[in-house]
């Protein structure tokens, strides 16, 4: 199911069920006006400067295995610079030089507005989400009695993410991104590139609903049916597409052009600390 996130029609699924469904992985949210359209053609002239640099060094690609359970396409380039938070090395293709200080800069802050913007307009999917369970209160809450805000978790370093990212992908014509999971709390997508034919042709976000990804990861080659999915988004430059890592989802591949996009999926640090008595506390 997809929900706009900007839409007057929000109001036909009550703040609660769109944060179970989020949970569940049940829905994909669209909220448009995350980047702006200067930041986002800033991006992908970097991003579009630091690829052609990888591209000079490809020969292969990584191939897909049960326990990765993603691979990159040939034509497809991870970048990050210094604020690439995993200090794992990506799966696939990235740049010898990462990217400048200036774009580096620039996706933070973005990154820490879309937060932001998760905590003012979805605070009881960030509390389902990230909210301590041993709390008490609707949604749960910090330790200390403070609301859940993930904003404040970035700041404090208390998100973990997923390898190699917050990152970006440049998909040239072919690259692509075979169907998986996230297995993180939350996933935010922000395209870069504007979905027009002058700029790329092909490409796209596949989802599939729930029950149609049950066993996906194991299965050979890595697939699950190509007549179960449920939607192909092309979201407007600077739209985030947010979900919850249950979600099956894939890069279509690019037949034309070059599409770029900002990739960032995490979950809260989680801190466990010896009691006198022996016992485990999370914190």
């Amino acid at each position: 199911m997809l929900h706009d996130g900007a839409s007057a029609a929000r109001g036909a699924m009550s703040h609660e069920a769109e944060a179970a469904a989020v949970a569940a992985g049940e829905v994909v949210l669209l909220v448009p006006g995350m980047a702006s359209t200067d930041e986002c053609n800033a991006v992908v002239e970097a991003a579009l400067e630091a690829s052609e640099e990888a591209e000079e060094d490809a020969t292969t690609e990584t191939p897909w295995t049960p326990q990765t359970g993603t691979r990159y396409g040939l034509t497809t380039c991870r970048l990050y610079g210094k604020f690439e938070h995993s200090p794992v090395p990506a799966r696939g293709r990235t740049s010898k030089n990462p990217l400048p200080a200036s774009t580096d800069a620039l996706l933070e802050a973005i990154l820490v507005r879309t937060l932001a913007h998760i905590d003012k307009c979805y605070p009881l999917m960030v509390a389902a989400l990230f909210g301590d369970p041993d709390d008490s209160g609707a949604g749960g809450s910090e330790v200390g009695s403070s609301p859940t805000s993930l904003a404040e978790l970035y700041t404090r370093d208390e998100l973990v993410f997923a390898q190699a990212e917050p990152a970006i992908n440049v998909y040239g014509k072919g690259g692509a991104f075979l169907p998986h999971k996230d297995h993180q709390s939350l996933t935010v997508l922000l395209p870069m590139s504007a979905p027009i034919e002058s700029v790329f042709t092909g490409g796209g976000t596949k989802f599939w609903p729930p029950a149609a990804g049950r066993g996906m990861e194991a299965a050979a080659g890595g697939g699950v049916g190509a007549d179960d999915w449920s939607a192909v988004l092309w979201p407007s430059a600077g739209t985030a597409m947010l979900f919850g890592g249950s979600v099956d989802h894939a890069g279509v591949p690019v037949l034309s052009g070059k599409r770029v996009m900002f990739v960032s999926s995490f979950t809260k640090k989680r801190v466990w600390t010896k009691e006198p008595d022996g016992s485990w506390k999370r914190e």
